[in-house]
């Protein structure tokens, strides 16, 4: 049975994180306006009326945000036309949201799974129409069994197809959909692919960790986030849910959410 992969109609911990931020910023408002209430020295009323003024421009900036996210979350889809905004928004505060939620006793593994899934959201808005070749798949090297001897790493046409792993059913997949299957080791070799092949697309597997990050590294490329299953722990023997990359790709290729 196919998984849903739609998203689901709750605020995501990221988001709330994100409101936690803004609202500092506005509690960051009032400080100034404060202070420049009781500042008499002209100089320093100069500088914090500055500062206010920034704040205030900042922090409508990052309400906006929320009230966009807040909308998509009742919604299923957020608004299109923010996408890029809303995305510029949340690495602003990707930082101090990950640190907040540590305060808050939300994991951090929580947090970046949550930052996948709306940036997931956001990508969906978009309407997209491209060709096989537009769209790069990159999955980790854990995927591949560790007892198999086969350096998929340096060409995935090495794989020899015995189902051992999620590695073959990916190839096949790519091959049927005709997008660019690369499986790397890390970040650097990821950044260096995306650069070599410059896709229009990206769908990654990984961990909520190296995604977050990988989605911030290729921006503004849209990328859609798998997170990868470790049933025998991280970085080992882990596995993927091809129908969800099958569903990722498809979207990049007709726009179906």
């Amino acid at each position: 049975m196919k998984k849903n992969t739609q998203p689901t109609k709750r605020l995501p911990v990221f988001a709330a994180l994100y409101a936690a931020c803004a609202c500092g910023l506005f509690a960051l408002v009032f400080f100034v306006l404060y202070m420049l209430l009781h500042a008499e020295n002209e100089t320093f009323r100069v500088v914090l009326t500055v500062l206010g003024v920034a704040a205030v421009f900042t922090a409508a900036l990052f309400l906006l945000g929320l009230f966009a996210m807040t909308v998509s979350s009742r919604r299923g889809r957020p608004p299109g036309t923010l996408r890029r905004f809303l995305l510029r928004r949340m690495f602003a505060l990707y930082p101090a949201a990950i640190a907040l939620g540590r305060v808050f006793g939300i994991s951090k593994s929580d947090a970046q799974g949550s930052y996948v899934d709306m940036n997931n959201r956001l990508v969906r808005s978009l309407k997209s129409s491209l060709s096989g070749g537009d769209i790069a798949v990159l999955a980790p090297h854990c995927l591949q069994k560790n007892t198999c001897n086969l350096r998929v790493t340096q060409d995935v046409a090495n794989c020899a197809g015995c189902g051992d792993c999620d590695i073959a059913a990916l190839k096949q997949l790519c091959e049927k959909l005709g997008a660019h299957l690369v499986v790397v080791t890390g970040g650097t070799l990821a950044r260096n692919h995306v650069k070599a092949v410059r896709p229009k697309a990206i769908v990654a597997v990984a961990c909520e960790r190296d995604l977050s990050s990988g989605i911030m590294d290729v921006f503004p490329i849209p990328s859609l986030g798998v997170k990868n299953e470790r049933p025998e722990g991280p970085c080992v023997n882990t596995r993927v849910d091809v129908a969800a990359v099958e569903d990722a790709i498809c979207f990049f290729l007709r726009g179906r959410a």
